[in-house]
């Protein structure tokens, strides 16, 4: 820390150095300042931090013709105000000192009416960093010389190059947005003007000059069709209060001036200041002509609208009214419509259990991953699979032939995809029970085949048992007769 310095003519004794977080604060507070808010806020600084009793800021003016105050804390307003010396006064002092290599001290007893602050003081100026840059200011501060003010010299230099940059480059962006802005109006098929309130014209595009404005060239029948074009205008506008916010509109009959027809106009008008009115004239005819072509096409268009609607109910109730499930789904796969069975098994209700969501789910992802390959089929317009689904309530195995068939648009450009969910549990079942009809036919057939050989096997035994009864009968007859 610096020892305190004590000012000539007794000066109270300084305060201690500014800290680095009060120097901090000084460089946030530019950060956002613009040239006049630099300046004000680097003198207030220095006499807050009890650098100095009396502060004054002097900038050179934009077209380097002046030096006047811009900011000052501790000085009378009216010594500010009266700050303002020429540059060309190359002897003047502050002048000298502007031009000077470093701070110059101005002694006790100096005298001149534009100084701003007593004696003894001194004068820093205001340097950008670049060495051929111009001083933009002075920094005058009463004491001597010292370090700490020509750090703020330094900051406040730099804040103000660089507001004076933006503001340049404001005004450059400001002059080019003028630039497009007439020409976007020169290019607006209606007439577009700014009048005064008498109905002066102030500014007029192309298409409003010709309705509007005349030279010498143009003939007499031409010049009278803008003179009394004009008087109605400035009638038109002196005969209705136009506010800044809320646009004025009305008719207004003028007279082409080219072929001397009637042209019926809407005036809409606006306010930009006391003395200033801008007015857009819109052919009413053409906006008439364009209103009803856009009335028929919204009448057709909502026409269309209740054709889809109805046919889009029909196809529902139809829907609706098959016992099978029907998923009709987008090109992307996401679900357009389903009738009731198909809600029961792809419809996930909130308040359902945990298993019947699940269960959904799971049939959800099933019936993407078959809806995935008609898409990847590409012009394939069908397909055909068995799906291995879920009852969701129940969780009962639902077998079900799944078939889908692509629609295309009028384009040529796949629309919609229709798939029609046909359970097979029954057909399976009576699959089932016909092979078992048929393994019980076969084993009955076996068991018929296997009676049928024992039969005869008893019956040849039978017969020879007959034989050989009717041999014996026969010898003991023969043995009898013997």
């Amino acid at each position: 820390m610096r020892p305190a310095i004590r000012h000539r003519h007794d000066e109270p004794k300084r305060t201690p150095l500014p800290t680095a977080e009060a120097r901090l604060s000084l460089l946030e507070s530019l950060l956002v300042a613009d040239e006049s808010e630099a300046a004000q806020g680097a003198v207030s600084w220095v006499v807050a931090q009890g650098l100095a009793r009396q502060a004054v800021c002097a900038l050179v003016s934009e077209d380097s013709r002046l030096l006047t105050g811009a900011g000052g804390s501790g000085v009378p307003r009216s010594a500010l105000e009266e700050l303002s010396v020429e540059l060309d006064e190359r002897d003047h002092p502050l002048v000298k000192a502007l031009w000077g290599v470093g701070p110059v001290q101005f002694p006790a007893g100096s005298r001149h009416p534009s100084l701003a602050i007593t004696p003894p003081f001194v004068a820093i100026p205001l340097r950008p960093r670049s060495p051929s840059g111009s001083p933009l200011g002075l920094l005058l501060v009463s004491g001597e010389p010292a370090p700490e003010l020509s750090w703020v010299a330094e900051v406040v230099a730099e804040r103000i190059g660089l507001a004076r940059i933006r503001a340049r480059a404001a005004e450059r962006r400001s002059a080019r947005d003028r630039e497009l802005l007439r020409a976007a109006i020169d290019a607006v098929p209606d007439p577009v003007l700014v009048t005064d309130r008498e109905g002066a014209i102030l500014f007029a595009n192309p298409r409003a000059r010709k309705l509007l404005l005349s030279s010498e060239p143009d003939g007499e029948e031409r010049r009278r069709a803008v003179a009394l074009n004009r008087m109605l205008l400035s009638v038109a506008l002196a005969g209705r209060e136009v506010e800044p916010s809320e646009p004025s509109r009305d008719e207004l009959l003028l007279v082409d001036p080219a072929e001397g027809t009637d042209l019926l106009l809407e005036l809409i008008s606006v306010r930009l200041d006391q003395a200033a009115i801008v007015s857009v004239l819109r052919n009413v005819t053409d906006v008439g002509r364009a209103t009803q072509e856009l009335g028929e096409s919204t009448r057709q268009l909502k026409a269309a609208q209740d054709e889809v609607a109805a046919e889009r109910h029909r196809l529902e109730l139809i829907i609706a009214s098959v016992a099978d499930p029907i998923v009709v789904t987008d090109s992307a796969g996401d679900v357009l419509m389903m009738n009731p069975p198909a809600e029961r098994l792809f419809t996930v209700h909130p308040e359902g259990a945990t298993e019947i969501q699940r269960r959904v789910r799971a049939n959800d992802a099933l019936f993407s991953s078959f809806l995935s390959n008609l898409l990847l089929m590409g012009d394939r317009m069908s397909w055909r699979g068995e799906v291995a689904l879920a009852d969701p309530p129940t969780g009962e195995p639902m077998p079900v032939e799944a078939v889908s068939g692509k629609i295309l648009s009028s384009r040529g450009e796949l629309s919609t995809v229709v798939t029609i969910l046909h359970d097979r549990k029954e057909a399976l079942e009576r699959a089932r029970l016909v092979e078992q009809l048929k393994t019980a036919s076969a084993e009955l057939e076996a068991k018929v085949r296997g009676a049928t050989a024992e039969l005869a096997t008893q019956n040849e035994l039978l017969r020879r048992q007959a034989v050989a009864v009717e041999q014996a009968s026969a010898a003991k007859s023969q043995f009898l007769a013997n």
